[in-house]
């Protein structure tokens, strides 16, 4: 619905769209490309399956919980 109020007559619709979710696998893939080798690295440590695995995961649950919780 944004982006038909911004392409008023519709011709425009598509490739902004096209463009928006481009641009979100964009910065996807970023996130990717920089946290997967900080994980890679954080897994030579002995701490990092009893300790940060655990934590990171936690956190990504209860983020993902509060934003989930938000759309609600």
């Amino acid at each position: 619905n944004a982006l038909r109020e911004i392409a008023a007559d519709g011709s425009q619709l598509a490739p902004m769209l096209a463009g928006f979710n481009l641009g979100v696998e964009l910065a996807q893939l970023i996130v990717v490309g920089v946290t997967l080798p900080i994980l890679w690295w954080l897994s030579r440590w002995a701490r990092y399956s009893r300790q940060i695995m655990p934590a990171l995961s936690l956190a990504t649950a209860a983020i993902g919980a509060i934003w989930f919780a938000g759309r609600l």
